[in-house]
């Protein structure tokens, strides 16, 4: 019949934007006019994006989170909300906009702008009875990425953030952070930094199911990349999420790692 018909076209059209929300169009066209303006500048010759600009586009896209969130019903999903957000990356091809939920109202959003870690940020997000924040921000620098990691004993949820810097000739630095949100509590359960202050540098690593397997590069006085022996020094090790960290293990949450000489 004409009249069912009808009322599923205006229920597939009234999806298109939570009520309330500022015009689609308006985030993303201004979008467009940043990236080609000035992230496609900063992309070209390697330079720091200024922190207006950042300010701008950080408003943006939590702008585009937050109004679904705070619509609530179909529009706060994380399905719904990332296929908005692809219209953000098709506007800016050097984008690459990823949330995924995390449980208890949580959404983590993992924002690249640059492969060359220029506007990247990791977001979260939490939603409760109709209202929405953004609860943290990390600008990090370089190349982000994010992990669910698990449920821990007592409960709340744990993610896993990852860093890359710009490679070397055969490793480049990561930072990993491990964080727990618990009784509305966010903090850090375990950081890469505090055991490897000086950087860690890698040539491999694999992050799944939360364990971690990587091959760490030894830097000491004297060190030159691509020396076979020193490569030679080099550790692999795997480690999970299930045991305690040993102090020569390679970097991770809460593990025992296997060390052998590669």
């Amino acid at each position: 019949m004409v009249i069912p018909a009808l009322l599923a076209a205006v229920l597939f059209l009234s999806l298109g934007a939570p009520a309330g929300a500022a015009p689609a169009a308006d985030r993303l066209e201004r979008f467009r006019e940043i990236a080609l303006s000035r992230l496609a500048v900063v992309e070209t010759t390697g330079g720091a994006l200024d922190p207006s600009v950042q300010g701008e586009i950080d408003a943006i896209l939590d702008g585009e989170v937050l109004d679904s969130l705070r619509a609530g019903g179909p529009y706060a999903s994380a399905e719904f909300i990332r296929e908005r957000l692809d219209s953000f990356s098709d506007a800016w091809g050097g984008a690459s906009l990823r949330i995924q939920s995390l449980g208890e109202g949580l959404l983590l959003g993992r924002f690249r702008l640059s492969a060359k870690g220029v506007g990247n940020s990791i977001r979260l997000y939490r939603a409760t009875r109709g209202e929405a924040a953004l609860l943290r921000a990390w600008h990090e620098g370089g190349v982000p990425e994010v992990y669910r990691w698990g449920n821990p004993k007592g409960g709340g949820v744990e993610f896993l953030l990852a860093w890359a810097g710009e490679a070397g000739a055969q490793s480049w630095p990561l930072r990993l952070e491990l964080w727990r949100m618990r009784a509305g509590t966010l903090a850090p359960v375990w950081r890469s930094v505090d055991g490897y202050p000086d950087g860690l540098w890698v040539s491999y690593v694999d992050i799944s199911a939360a364990r971690i397997t990587l091959r760490r590069e030894l830097r000491y006085p004297g060190w030159k990349p691509g020396c076979d022996v020193q490569a030679r020094s080099s550790t692999a090790g795997t480690a999970s999420s299930s045991a305690r960290p040993h102090a020569s293990s390679p970097p991770s949450p809460r593990a025992t790692a296997r060390r052998s000489q590669s």
